[in-house]
């Protein structure tokens, strides 16, 4: 079965994991919510997880950045029509996998990593 999970960053408090709840604001946040509560977090921040793990085993969200240990370089996990895929340029997707993905970042957190996005 699938595991749904999100994550959102609260701008004070940092990145908290768990599901998704449909609370939201004036103040453009939405909650997570974990075990110990809810938590208040920006929407631009909120990704859900891929399903799938990079090479060291780390969990892969929409937002990250991720090198390819082949040639395709540096790129940005995306949601796109129904499926997730990396972005590594603009005419660039790739099905996401993750016998050659490391996750380096994420776009809120290490935006100057994508300077090195082609």
């Amino acid at each position: 079965m699938r595991e749904y999970e999100f994550r959102g960053k609260d701008i004070k408090t940092g990145w908290y994991h768990g599901l998704l709840c449909a609370i939201f604001t004036k103040f453009n946040s939405a909650s997570i919510n974990q075990e110990n509560g809810f938590f208040a977090v920006s929407l631009d921040t909120i990704g859900q997880y891929t399903g799938v793990q990079d090479s060291c085993g780390l969990k892969i969200f929409e937002g990250d950045i991720v090198r390819s240990t082949s040639d395709f370089g540096i790129g940005v996990v995306k949601f796109i029509q129904g499926s997730f895929y990396v972005e590594f340029s603009k005419s660039n997707l790739e099905y996401l996998c993750q016998e050659d993905l490391e996750v380096i970042g994420n776009i809120y957190d290490n935006p100057e990593l994508l300077e090195k996005v082609d």
